[in-house]
């Protein structure tokens, strides 16, 4: 009988430590799973950091590394504190870099390749240290954001876009009406320097015949940009002009057609700025 008992017992301090062992296999795991950062792209919003969403900063906090471009806060700078800062480039990860990119913006090669090293290193050291890491768009990354290509570069960290306020949002606010009403209801989003190219301007002039108000990004020569257009369309062509969307005490906007618009802005340089053209701005 004794023996039947201790033979028993040894059986059942067997199961006890089987299922003990793979009680801490699974908390191991779980241990491991959880250390592991994320690795977010975040929309901060088009111009003053109260455009900001709610989720955007609260992802903000809970972030541990931050790439903005330039590597400075700039307004951001409340938002920042604490966090370590680095430069996110511009348009860093894309396999080439666009022949219209301004002068100051382009970098040799070798140095495009010292700082993808930089940051390719520093982003997955910190994730695999439990970190969380987010790289800042200023307006919404899947419109017109210079970063979006971190989300290839990174696949398999499985980043997440926290989406946001885009200049687009920004600019038909300061205009103060819908682009999806009236007898119009069809818009394209496009960059201005598409239009530096033959089929760019004719596949442009078409749309805008055709009825479409056509949305320029990161227009920086209006004078050249509306010559072009003048060839093409006619001069009482609706266009509209919003600069610095979203800054509420420095954002500009200008109405008027394809004939008077540059006359309206007095000729003055503009910053980058959105351009309009079609029905959708009369």
């Amino acid at each position: 009988m004794n023996r039947i008992h201790f033979k028993l017992s040894a059986f059942f301090t067997l199961i006890v430590g089987l299922l003990a062992g793979f009680s801490a296999m699974a908390m191991s795991q779980t241990t491991s799973t959880a250390s592991q950062g994320q690795l977010y792209l975040v929309s901060v919003g088009s111009g003053d950091p109260d455009n900001m969403t709610l989720k955007a900063q609260k992802t903000l906090q809970k972030t541990d590394l931050i790439l903005i471009m330039g590597g400075k806060p700039g307004p951001l700078e409340n938002e920042l504190q604490g966090k370590v800062i680095m430069d996110a480039g511009h348009l860093l990860f894309r396999e080439a870099q666009p022949k219209n990119l301004p002068p100051k913006m382009r970098k040799s090669p070798e140095a495009l390749e010292s700082q993808r090293k930089k940051v390719r290193q520093a982003v997955r050291n910190a994730i695999e240290e439990g970190r969380n890491v987010a790289v800042i768009e200023h307006g919404d990354p899947t419109i017109f954001g210079p970063h979006i290509a971190y989300m290839t570069e990174f696949a398999d960290l499985d980043p997440i876009i926290i989406p946001g306020m885009s200049s687009f949002n920004a600019a038909n606010a300061a205009l103060g009406q819908s682009m999806m009403s009236g007898a119009n209801q069809t818009v394209s989003l496009t960059a201005a320097f598409q239009l530096h190219s033959d089929t760019g301007l004719k596949q442009a002039v078409d749309s805008i015949k055709s009825g479409t108000t056509l949305v320029l990004f990161m227009n920086r020569n209006l004078s050249d940009t509306i010559q072009r257009l003048a060839f093409e369309l006619p001069e009482t062509t609706p266009v509209a002009i919003v600069a610095l969307a979203g800054y509420e005490t420095k954002q500009r906007v200008w109405r008027g057609t394809i004939g008077n618009i540059v006359e309206r802005t007095g000729g003055e340089k503009l910053p980058a700025h959105l351009l309009y053209i079609g029905t959708s701005v009369q």
